[in-house]
């Protein structure tokens, strides 16, 4: 029972971003600019791409630095960003799922470079660092698009585009990934990085089974079921269950980090939602995110949810388990 209980560290969290709506934009998103210039850095292309490339190796964080949609401050070998223009960009189209993002920044990345090479000293009030490499959302398992797998130094990024195709083909009859490839991907990665966590076979047919009955429930009554209340009190409270639990199950962690890929892109024009729950994306703008880091067009106009990261991560969760379990069997 320990072990299921924590396995479904994933749910025990996401319920509490959909019950925690977003404060209303700041005079700058009022405005029409999403970030703050205060304070930031003035960078050439090539310094806003060496971060994006070797520090902030995440889709959607990558792109915001490259694009020049979120600034950075600090320096260009340690850098830092504003923890509300991460959330403003997260919540832009009219959406909410800046708090998610603010939660991964609030329990992953407060930590910045210190003198001693490490992820040793804490960031200035409101910021973040955008080092990821070798931050405590740093985790076995990852893809390997961008860094080497079983790395988790500062300052091993580097974009694998021959990677990326490898993990997610051209198929013959659309150019889509689906929500469920992504899972099966997750389940390989994990499998065949020899180290990482998920506690074996059996737990992770705990986590699909456990997951199975509830990913058709909304996320507060799933919170309800778990919480015995809809919202909890302080929902970074509960983060901090996930990120330990993201270093534990790599399942989990590696879910978590692709439903807030999906949640960004399920409104896209270009994304097929014929099957709620198994969502076809465009691949070119997730490779586009990935490899070329940028956003696809006009993703600053259509909403982006935190109820759809809930769905998303319980789904992607669900579907790597099954699949890690099917790896297991051969």
């Amino acid at each position: 029972m320990a072990t299921r209980n924590t396995l479904f560290s994933l749910l025990l969290v996401v319920g509490v971003f959909a019950g925690c709506k977003p404060r209303d934009y700041n005079a700058n998103v009022a405005s029409g600019n999403l970030t703050s210039t205060h304070n930031s850095l003035s960078l050439t292309k090539a310094e806003t791409s060496k971060i994006a490339e070797k520090h902030a190796t995440c889709p959607f964080v990558g792109s915001a630095v490259a694009e020049g949609k979120l600034p950075v401050q600090k320096s260009v070998d340690n850098p830092l960003a504003l923890k509300e223009d991460l959330k403003n960009l997260g919540n832009s189209g009219g959406g909410d799922l800046g708090v998610v993002l603010l939660a991964f920044a609030e329990g992953n990345h407060t930590l910045m470079l210190g003198k001693s090479g490490k992820m040793d000293t804490p960031a200035p009030a409101g910021m973040f660092s955008l080092v990821f490499p070798g931050s405590q959302g740093s985790h076995a398992g990852d893809t390997g698009i961008l860094k080497p797998q079983g790395r988790g130094e500062p300052g091993v990024g580097r974009t694998d585009a021959l990677r990326f195709d490898q993990l997610f083909p051209k198929k013959p009859d659309s150019d889509t990934i689906t929500l469920s490839d992504i899972g099966r991907v997750i389940a390989r990665d994990v499998y065949q990085d020899k180290n990482s966590l998920v506690f074996g076979r059996n737990a992770a047919v705990a986590l699909r089974e456990d997951l199975r009955g509830l990913i058709n429930e909304s996320s507060e009554i799933v919170v309800k079921k778990i919480f015995g209340k809809t919202v909890p009190d302080d929902y970074r409270e509960f983060f901090q269950v996930l990120t330990k639990t993201a270093g534990e199950n790599n399942l989990v962690g590696s879910a978590g980090e692709f439903g807030l890929l999906a949640s960004f892109l399920y409104n896209s024009p270009r994304t097929i939602r014929k099957v709620p729950l198994d969502p076809e994306f465009s691949r070119e703008e997730i490779r586009m995110m990935f490899i070329d880091k940028k956003f696809p067009e006009g993703w600053q106009n259509w909403p982006k949810y935190s109820h759809d990261w809930v769905k998303f991560s319980v789904r992607l969760a669900v579907e790597a388990a099954k699949s890690y379990v099917t790896l297991n069997k051969q």
